[in-house]
């Protein structure tokens, strides 16, 4: 929410508001590719392939979301 708030404060309301909704979006695909299950916490791809877990928190698996996200776009 700071992030959002500085932005709007340098770009002024009509941009801020852009991009809060793409950090929301971002987050909310993320909570998507992480899936809890009996054994703890899983990072699946967007066709159901195991990416790693499970994990004993959430947390934990959003930093190997980052990772994998990271590697998957490091070419760019």
């Amino acid at each position: 929410m700071v992030k959002v708030l500085l932005i709007q404060h340098i770009l002024g309301w009509g941009l801020a508001i852009i991009v809060s909704f793409i950090v929301l979006e971002t987050l909310e695909g993320a909570s998507r590719m992480i899936r809890k299950t009996s054994g703890g916490y899983k990072v699946v791809s967007k066709t159901g392939k195991n990416l790693g877990g499970p994990y004993s928190n959430k947390k934990k698996a959003r930093r190997r979301l980052r990772q994998v996200e990271y590697y998957k776009n490091r070419g760019k």
